[in-house]
């Protein structure tokens, strides 16, 4: 299986003197809603977005993957541009050092496989902006970007027009050297994780245990269309009460957006290490079918420092930059092979889910897509590893498939994929737990 990449020549990034800009700036088939941006800080550091279509009445993500190769930095200020008309977001997030992507590389990122694989916004915004600076950061702070940080720009449009649309994107940063930052800060995400929003109001709390000491610099939600209240607040321990950290009710569409952002002073929201950060979503749904991803969603996007790199935590389990699992977890890894003869050409996707209960799509603790696999070869096995399971004495149930014709898992799988028995696991301490994963049938 291919995928179509466009690979932008020369370099991803640049010092000062000169932006970012495609060698070639192709014609537009449609409506042209590029623009020529300016460099803002001539000492900083222009990422320039090549030529995207949105196709008429369609929806896109297109991602652009690099690497800051220069010395060991701090942000201080940051903006980003582009086309209002139709944007959805754009965002610049993280990615794990052994992200297969090369540099350069400019793909249709739409599927939720491809999305799955990026971590936290590597900047959040510190006040609401329109292309102006993101940071209001105290005095001798900076926003962390150690040398061989990966990134992936993420640009999302929805196309509700009847023509195609091109557009592009500009980010701008201004950076000092990290030995003249007193303490850096940076990204911090809650997440609900797996979830279903049945019909009616519906409140879903995620608890995450702060796993080092910061300070919190700003927070702010974010939902969809049926949201009607969000709200955040810290446990220190059990014998005091919850101190309210963020709350909006009611909860417009509007804020999906442009969400209120609370800032806090220096030391003025102090989290210790055993601290908990809850965050409760209430939706009110009114349709007739339950609401998942990305219909819907319900995280916190915050600063803090001192910290090195961004976090994220998932339905109580903390990743940090490269996606690893921070703290105690379980651990499964092992192969995976096909004994039945394969629909295409034996190379696609595989998906593998852990759940707590016997049911595909339900209780999933853990779903981790392997791109571009390959079981061309029946029998060959190919290594897998899968971070951060719970830890129990309760067994957990795993599920694979294998994406034989190019479709994608955006629906589940089709007919024509493999899958695998569903086998039961036990992880009850750290020590790596083995599972030979076999696709003997077809979907």
């Amino acid at each position: 299986m291919t995928r179509s990449i466009w690979v932008l020549s020369g370099m991803l990034f640049c010092l000062a003197c000169t932006p970012l800009v495609p060698q070639d700036t192709p014609l537009c088939s449609g409506v042209d809603l590029r623009e020529q941006y300016d460099v803002i800080y001539p000492d900083g550091l222009a990422l320039r977005v090549p030529s995207l279509l949105i196709p008429a009445g369609e929806e896109r993500v297109w991602c652009w993957y690099g690497t800051w190769e220069g010395p060991d930095s701090g942000i201080v200020s940051f903006h980003r541009r582009a086309s209002s008309q139709f944007l959805h977001h754009l965002n610049l997030k993280s990615l794990s050092a052994t992200d297969p992507h090369p540099d350069g590389t400019l793909i249709d990122c739409t599927s939720l496989e491809e999305q799955a694989t990026h971590g936290t916004d590597l900047i959040a915004e510190m006040r609401s902006t329109d292309g102006g600076n993101e940071l209001a950061l105290p005095p001798g702070v900076a926003v962390s970007l150690p040398s061989g940080s990966r990134w992936v720009a993420d640009i999302h449009y929805v196309n509700t027009s009847t023509e195609p649309i091109c557009v592009n994107a500009a980010y701008d940063f201004e950076l000092t050297p990290a030995d003249q930052v007193e303490a850096m800060a940076a990204a911090i995400e809650l997440d609900v994780g797996n979830y279903e929003i049945p019909p009616g109001e519906v409140t879903l709390r995620t608890e995450c245990e702060v796993p080092v000491d910061m300070d919190l610099l700003a927070v702010a939600g974010h939902m969809h269309d049926r949201g009607t209240r969000f709200q955040v607040e810290t446990i220190m321990d059990e014998s005091t009460e919850p101190v309210l950290l963020y709350a909006v009710d009611p909860w417009l569409s509007s804020y999906q957006y442009e969400p209120p952002l609370t800032l806090f002073e220096t030391d003025e929201v102090h989290l210790q290490a055993g601290d908990t950060l809850v965050m409760d979503c209430t939706w009110n749904n009114e349709t007739n079918t339950p609401l998942t991803y990305p219909e819907e969603m319900c995280q916190t996007r915050a600063v803090a420092y001192p910290l090195d790199s961004p976090m994220q935590c998932v339905d109580g389990t903390w990743y940090d930059a490269n996606g690893s699992p921070m703290g105690d977890f379980g651990t499964l890894s092992g192969s995976m092979s096909r004994s039945v003869e394969s629909t295409e050409d034996g190379r696609g996707d595989a998906l593998i889910v852990v759940s707590t209960t016997n049911n595909f799509g339900e209780d999933a603790v853990l779903v981790r897509t392997f791109n571009d696999s390959d079981l061309s070869q029946e029998g060959a096995p190919l290594p897998y590893v899968l971070e951060g399971l719970p830890l129990s004495s309760k067994p957990l149930f795993v599920t694979a498939f294998f994406d034989d014709d190019d479709s994608g898992f955006k629906d589940g799988p089709e007919p024509g994929d493999l899958s695998a028995p569903t086998y039961q696991v036990v992880c009850e301490t750290t020590e790596p737990v083995t599972l030979d994963i076999v696709f003997d049938s077809h979907f």
